[in-house]
């Protein structure tokens, strides 16, 4: 009858262990992201500053040795009265080339017979594509997708020239 009352204990102990590792380990922490900011740049506007690090700001008394985008500072060989000239000079944001604006084809507007590099020129990529090969002909599916109203065109070609298109409410 001891060694049923210590097999207890011993499992109680252990599953208590379990329960505090579970509580202050992996579960503990709650899940998020958070803005991470160069030494001595603000958070962006409406990001809570004190909250990212328990009991003051974040990235307070610890030097990060890193510029935006995670890199090292690289050395700079210039001359040294260069360099804050350069500092003081705010960077120009960067801006990507914008993407063309594509029509959505509508089946009423794709003529029979239109080659599949005019489609793809005046179109774009479609959403989905499909291949098969029927009686030694190539026969792909062009599906293009829109979501404000939700639309699809299904457009049938044999070998590269539209055969039917068709434009549905999903």
């Amino acid at each position: 009858m001891k060694n049923i009352g210590a097999l207890v204990t011993v499992a109680v102990m252990l599953l208590a262990g379990l329960v505090a590792f579970l509580l202050w380990g992996p579960f503990g922490e709650k899940p998020g992201l958070r803005e991470i900011t160069p030494e001595g740049v603000p958070p962006a506007a409406g990001a809570p500053e004190a909250a990212s690090e328990p009991g003051g700001k974040a990235g307070a008394g610890r030097p990060s040795g890193r510029i935006a985008g995670g890199m090292p500072p690289v050395e700079s060989s210039s001359a040294p009265d260069a360099a804050p000239a350069a500092a003081a000079t705010p960077a120009a944001p960067v801006v990507a080339p914008a993407k063309p604006v594509r029509r959505f084809p509508q089946g009423q507007d794709i003529a029979i017979g239109t080659e599949k590099s005019v489609l793809q020129s005046v179109y774009g990529r479609p959403t989905m594509r499909t291949t098969a090969v029927e009686g030694g002909r190539l026969l792909e599916t062009w599906v293009y997708l829109q979501s404000e109203p939700n639309l699809a065109t299904f457009i049938l070609l044999r070998n590269g020239r539209v055969v039917s298109a068709n434009t549905t409410v999903y």
